[in-house]
């Protein structure tokens, strides 16, 4: 039941990591238009998706706390500093939305402080999971597996949203995946090695870690297939499928805890009659969210062409 729970409130947070990257590397496309050819593709997906993708992280940061309230003790107290920063980051990102894609400023400044604002928004964010990880808090990283979160982070961001655009574009952006790509899976493979010197909890269960390794072979081997036969949905669809697999393969890793070592998923549940209210409310809020979600990407997006 607790860690159904947490699966479940975790859903959402895999969702807005995927239209966050997407709309996170924009601005990489927004500096370098050349690899789209222009602006107009970006504006047309960014001008009202901006508005909508936070509407996960609250439904994910309203199932943690209704689901785990003795968590909020350690999260609201610990990790105030860390939400400030992003709050700081959060609003200068809103600040440059508004004047690059509604007052139409572009120069050479604006477009950095948007990369800037964009990045380190989400790079902030990883100290929220290395807290989680080591019990310590960290808004800039000091260590191995605090730089190896921002690596990795970067190479989702960029991944994902390259694959999209290419997809919502039609430009076929294959040179710059590969580079991707390779730093994708280098900074996996400096993650997993900051995981086993700084969390070697992590890696205690044997059969987990083996079905977790397969799951993800199997997705990096569908990756490359429908790299090469150049389905561009298919290809963002197959990323979206990595990064979920090792999402929730480090969730499930990570259980009992939710902080470690002091807070368990156990030790944090709310009432059973809450935990049962809860598991009507936010599917059914899914489910009211995701259509009209839906509808307003391809209203926005029913003149892009396809692949």
């Amino acid at each position: 039941m607790q860690p159904f729970a947490l699966i479940l409130s975790s859903i959402f947070l895999y969702c807005y990591i995927i239209l966050s990257s997407i709309e996170f590397g924009a601005s990489v496309f927004n500096i370098y238009p050349e690899l789209l050819g222009d602006h107009s593709k970006l504006n047309e997906y960014l001008s009202p998706v901006w508005e909508t993708t936070n509407v996960f992280l609250v439904f994910f940061i309203v199932g943690i706390f209704t689901f785990f309230p003795g968590s909020v003790i350690y999260y609201g107290t610990n990790l105030m500093p860390l939400l400030f920063t992003a709050l700081v980051f959060a609003v200068l990102r809103v600040v440059c939305m508004l004047l690059v894609f509604y007052g139409e400023i572009q120069n050479q400044y604006i477009n950095l402080l948007f990369v800037i604002s964009r990045f380190f928004f989400p790079l902030i964010l990883c100290g929220f999971y290395f807290y989680c990880l080591t019990g310590q808090l960290a808004i800039i990283p000091e260590s191995f597996l605090g730089l190896a979160l921002w690596l990795f982070a970067i190479a989702v961001i960029l991944l994902i949203s390259a694959t999209f655009f290419q997809y919502y574009s039609g430009v076929n952006l294959k040179k710059y995946i590969e580079k991707l790509a390779i730093l994708f899976t280098l900074a996996l493979a400096v993650l997993i090695t900051a995981l086993a010197n700084s969390a070697p909890y992590l890696f205690a269960n044997g059969y987990q870690n083996l079905l977790a390794g397969l799951v993800l072979l199997i997705s990096a081997a569908g990756f490359i297939w429908i790299f090469y036969k150049q389905k561009f949905l298919h290809l963002f669809l197959s990323v979206c499928s990595i990064i979920g697999t090792i999402f929730f393969s480090l969730i499930s890793l990570h259980l009992p805890y939710l902080i470690y070592p002091n807070v368990t998923v156990y030790s944090a549940f709310t009432d059973p009659a809450v935990f049962k209210i809860m598991m009507w409310c936010l599917p059914f809020g899914l489910i009211v969210v995701a259509p009209a979600l839906f509808l307003l990407y391809s209203l926005f997006g029913s003149k892009q062409s396809h692949n």
